[in-house]
């Protein structure tokens, strides 16, 4: 679906989701959206849940390393955007040595959202860098060629309306 309207008129709902993470908080926001916002809003959220799906790449880095599970969240510091640590949903953030409350949970995209505007300050380039990261440990090549985000959040034979 392409955006009919404002900022990114003529860009598609997918390339949005991934590459203006920013605009999307706000389209999210509008919980009482109406007409072609509302419509855009909808298929945000349906490409989120999509994101959301996707599981990591990573395995958990609990017992220093030893957790040979696959990774379901990543944890970072308050205090420092991009240093992530990975963990399986058994074994504890904490365990490395952070002080109780020092860190913040992150499994979806929305919770990248929340962690940038309430942590970060709501800067462009933090929600961009961590979506992209996510995005990146979900299976997303680093080095985009045409049509990769489209595969990434439509596999082959799954039709969009």
């Amino acid at each position: 679906m392409i955006i009919a309207f404002g900022k990114h008129d003529g860009e598609s709902v997918i390339e949005v989701v991934l590459k203006n993470p920013e605009y999307v908080n706000w389209v999210l926001e509008n919980t009482d959206a109406t007409g072609q916002l509302r419509v855009i809003r909808n298929e945000m959220l349906r490409f989120i849940d999509i994101f959301n799906s996707k599981p990591f790449t990573q395995k958990c880095w609990g017992n220093s390393h030893n957790c040979d599970k696959p990774a379901t969240r990543c944890t970072t510091h308050r205090e420092d955007c991009f240093a992530l640590q990975w963990w399986c949903d058994e074994c504890n953030p904490y365990q490395n040595g952070a002080s109780p409350g020092t860190l913040y949970v992150i499994s979806t995209y929305q919770n990248v959202l929340g962690y940038v505007s309430g942590v970060c300050k709501n800067r462009k380039e933090d929600y961009v860098s961590f979506i992209k990261r996510l995005a990146q440990e979900k299976g997303l090549p680093k080095r985009l060629k045409k049509g990769d985000i489209e595969k990434f959040f439509l596999p082959e034979g799954v039709l969009t309306f």
